[in-house]
């Protein structure tokens, strides 16, 4: 889902939130638990505990009135990378995959929004200036 806001300065806040999170969530957390958690990991107790911790971050930094895309982002981007079906990973390139592309729809968001159909800050301004 693609969505546009009103300012540049809005979606540019949105869009670098959605790109940390993307990162953090799909890189950090989803790869990284592939490579050093997923290997040792011989029940579900220990998975919950993976994916709760995981969803406790991502719902705490998605409750905040700043960061709020970030840490859905976070989630997203973790549950797309690490748990892809209903057995244990055991190549990272579907993960690497996955996060390819949540990086190239960030990528596309950013080129539609500012570079090709770019609403700027100051011509939103003078024409508030002008009806005032």
């Amino acid at each position: 889902m693609v969505a546009g806001l009103v300012n540049t300065g809005a979606m540019k806040q949105k869009l670098v939130f959605r790109l940390l999170g993307a990162i953090l969530g799909g890189l950090a957390l989803g790869i990284g638990a592939e490579v050093f958690l997923f290997p040792f990991m011989d029940s579900i107790t220990s998975l919950v505990v993976v994916i709760g911790a995981v969803w406790f971050l991502g719902a705490w930094i998605a409750g905040g009135r700043r960061f709020n895309d970030g840490g859905k982002q976070i989630a997203f981007a973790f549950y797309l990378t690490s748990l892809a079906g209903f057995s244990a990973p055991t190549e990272l390139a579907p993960a690497r995959d996955r996060l390819m592309g949540i990086l190239l729809a960030v990528l596309v968001m950013w080129f539609v929004f500012d570079q090709a159909w770019p609403v700027r800050t100051i011509t939103a301004m003078r024409s508030v200036v002008v009806s005032v």
